[in-house]
């Protein structure tokens, strides 16, 4: 909880040249800049940071290809003697597109724009819901809540319809930031 008597303390004894006062007000602001109220922000950099984890485990783990890595990978198919056109090409020499466009390619599951749009989502509709008392009109927090929540899921749709993801990786990754930004708020 914010100490104000501290701060407006710190304030009295701010002079002209930096005192301790005006070193302890600095220092209260600082904190109060990079956590918010109630550590509220590092609590959401910590849930960005473990979406961000967990899609990327994931996707290495499971090494499932975007709909668009023939496109990225440009296999070259005589020379691994192909026989067969529906061979996987699993062999790394057989690529001979860009190193970095290959390796994003084969990381498509779960989508991790949709875990951490969602994950934003979710968290700040939250947050909005729990914590702002409005007065006014009482569909400011639900409308603020659908919108959030609505631009997330068009992130998902924008990486389907751009054949970066299939839908069950996009879901997935929906499920993801869901389940961490529910996880973290319901405290």
């Amino acid at each position: 909880m914010l100490d104000w008597d501290y701060i407006a303390r710190a304030r009295c004894g701010f002079t002209a040249g930096c005192s301790a006062g005006c070193i302890r007000l600095a220092t209260r602001v600082a904190y109060i800049a990079a956590f918010g109220l109630n550590h509220t922000g590092g609590v959401y950099a910590f849930g960005l940071f473990n979406t961000t984890i967990f899609a990327n485990a994931g996707q290495v783990v499971t090494g499932n290809q975007t709909p668009h890595f023939l496109s990225a990978c440009r296999p070259n198919y005589t020379a691994l003697g192909c026989q067969s056109p529906l061979q996987y090409v699993a062999e790394r020499r057989a690529c001979t597109g860009n190193r970095l466009l290959v390796t994003s390619a084969r990381k498509s599951f779960p989508s991790k724009d949709a875990a951490l749009s969602v994950y934003a989502a979710v968290y700040t509709a939250m947050y909005v819901t729990l914590v702002f008392k409005t007065k006014g009109t009482r569909l400011t927090k639900p409308t603020i809540s659908l919108t959030l929540l609505c631009l997330a899921v068009l992130v998902g749709v924008v990486r389907v319809a751009e054949y970066r993801n299939h839908w069950a990786d996009v879901l997935a990754g929906f499920f993801t930031g869901g389940a961490i930004a529910v996880f973290l708020v319901r405290d």
